[in-house]
């Protein structure tokens, strides 16, 4: 038993890093985003949580509800002449409705939600860097930077790139008002009006456009 809850232990810190690395990879890399999604999953069920993640499915209406839809989608397969192979390859495409069980009661834990804030932010700077560069003319020596001077994203295509930006700029001003030091204040004041100016002149996306406005009448 002792060695079993050393197990436990261990999977559940993996967990924890691993929820909050998402924050880290999401503006990065699908492949790394499931490869942590993955690993959330397995740790979650290694660390005995699972009466948490319950727990937490019949406390939440808004996971509830996701579940249910997701069963409701997977009652549907049972349904038609499609192979069965072909109908778990369509329901596996509404996995997402699930992770909320798992993610949930994971960053409930405070030091989860910072570590995962500190990853956005910090991927988010460089990301909002390098746009910068590439508006004054910088030519990227990879391929993997997609974007140029008239369209300046970075790690991925413009829908995206304006998405994630909008969400940058909502918190670096959140976290601004409630910064006490002045030149953190500033400086993150400054990036939330820069990272604001990527999304309404630097990149084409117009979903990022009505998404940030929709989050300054928020904020």
């Amino acid at each position: 038993m002792p060695a079993l809850r050393v197990v436990q232990d261990r999977a559940r810190v993996v967990a924890g890093w691993a929820a909050a690395g998402l924050g880290l990879s999401i503006p990065l890399s699908t492949t790394l985003d499931n490869v942590l999604i993955g690993t959330v999953i397995v740790t979650c069920l290694m660390g005995g949580r699972l009466p948490d993640h319950l727990k937490a499915l019949r406390n939440n209406l808004a996971i509830l509800a996701l579940a249910s839809f997701f069963g409701l989608v997977m009652l549907g397969t049972v349904h038609g002449d499609a192979s069965w192979g072909e109908r778990l390859r369509v329901l596996w495409k509404y996995n997402d409705l699930l992770l909320p069980v798992f993610f949930v009661p994971l960053f409930a834990d405070p030091e989860v939600r910072r570590r995962a804030l500190w990853a956005f932010g910090l991927v988010m700077a460089l990301t909002l860097a390098l746009s910068i560069l590439l508006v004054v003319g910088w030519q990227s020596p990879v391929s993997w930077i997609r974007g140029g001077p008239r369209n300046a994203t970075v790690f991925k295509y413009w829908i995206a790139h304006s998405l994630f930006m909008s969400f940058t700029a909502l918190l670096a001003a959140a976290a601004a008002v409630r910064q006490e030091t002045p030149w953190k204040r500033y400086a993150l004041f400054l990036l939330a009006a820069i990272a604001s100016l990527d999304v309404f002149m630097f990149v084409r996306g117009r979903t990022g456009q009505v998404v940030l406005t929709a989050l300054i009448v928020y904020w």
